[in-house]
């Protein structure tokens, strides 16, 4: 295990010569893991032997694996200091992403009033152009201030560079023992009941899961699902359910018949993805798919949720919400904002 100067050097390296690496610390742990490749010969995504999968939101990305031709580890221990407050968030075009942003919402309710479509959930960036910060040190400051999520930093030629700090598992798997959960509605930390909007949410997420499992050409056996509760990313609580089962089905298998989860596509799953290509009109890359470690036999994939994307003149943070028949257009906007907020505190900080 290396002291943090050392393993962050490393890191540095990798970013200058623009070779394929991942770091991540997984929920409630110090540990920090990075998987360093040692060439840019892409990895084939059919050999999921060891390495670190990347996975677009649709077909318009390619799927990536980086990989592990070096692990490196360190303890990154939190910092007893109080952290500060951001300066002030400033968005470019924010007043025209709004506009967009509501009459997308009203479409969308209304679609749902007159069709088959229960949720869909839709997505918007807030970029700035204004904060080149190198990454290592945006990545720190996700240690520092975000301890239970799946937090991450890659970078591929194919997709650039993405950093986060997601709350949401699409699965893991040992064997044939199969791990997701069920994560939708939104609240500011420290609300006192969860109304019916985002309770119906949850329903839809946790039922598509479970018609998903019940299509699986092995099926499914032994499923357990927990109680919901709640669960808090950084200024904001969803609610979450666990779920668990056996299957005989390979995890990358799972994976794409789980993806897009009503968390990030909607409910019909065809439905929801059909107006998200009609009317969304952002390129969501590799937002809102899915990615992380596979190695031994072990497989760790989460959603990629709360990141953003760094480029030479620009940095990206994608959000998105879900809309069903109770949304109201402009709540769904400040709920955006909220969300944006997450990364938005590490970027202005």
């Amino acid at each position: 295990m290396l002291k943090p100067s050392d393993f962050f050097e490393h890191i540095q390296s990798q970013l200058e010569q623009d070779i394929p690496f991942a770091v991540f610390r997984k929920p409630n742990s110090l540990k920090v893991v990075a998987f360093l490749q040692k060439d840019h010969n892409n990895q084939p995504t059919d050999d999921m032997s060891d390495g670190f999968l990347i996975a677009p939101f649709d077909n318009n990305s390619a799927t990536l694996a980086i990989r592990n031709d070096k692990t490196l580890t360190t303890d990154f221990v939190h910092p007893k200091k109080t952290l500060i407050n951001p300066n002030e968030i400033r968005w470019d075009n924010l007043v025209k992403r709004k506009e967009h942003h509501i009459s997308l919402v009203e479409k969308a309710i209304q679609t749902i009033q007159t069709s088959e479509l229960r949720k869909v959930v839709l997505a918007t960036s807030f970029t700035t152009s204004k904060n080149r910060t190198n990454p290592i040190i945006l990545f720190k400051r996700i240690l520092e201030r975000y301890h239970n999520t799946f937090n991450f930093m890659f970078s591929h030629p194919s997709c650039g560079i993405w950093l986060g700090a997601t709350p949401e598992l699409l699965l893991s798997m040992e064997g044939k023992q199969l791990k997701t959960m069920a994560l939708a509605g939104t609240r500011k930390i420290g609300g006192s009941r969860w109304g019916s909007k985002e309770v119906d949410e949850q329903a839809l997420v946790l039922s598509e899961i479970k018609q998903t499992l019940s299509k699986l050409p092995s099926g499914f056996e032994s499923l357990l699902i927990d109680k919901p509760q709640t669960h808090v990313a950084g200024a904001i609580e969803h609610i979450l359910t666990q779920v668990s089962a056996k299957v005989e089905t390979s995890p990358i298998e799972v994976a794409r018949a789980l993806h897009p989860t009503p968390a990030v596509g909607g409910v019909p799953k065809r439905e929801a993805s059909q107006f998200i290509s009609k009317f969304e009109n952002l390129d969501r890359s590799y937002y809102s798919g899915f990615f992380g470690p596979f190695q031994n036999n072990k497989t760790e994939w989460y959603v990629n949720l709360r990141s953003m994307r760094m480029s030479t003149h620009q940095t990206e943070i994608f959000v998105g919400g879900g809309v069903t028949a109770a949304s109201d257009p402009h709540s769904e906007w400040e709920e955006l904002l909220q969300k944006a907020d997450t990364m938005g505190r590490i970027l202005f900080q």
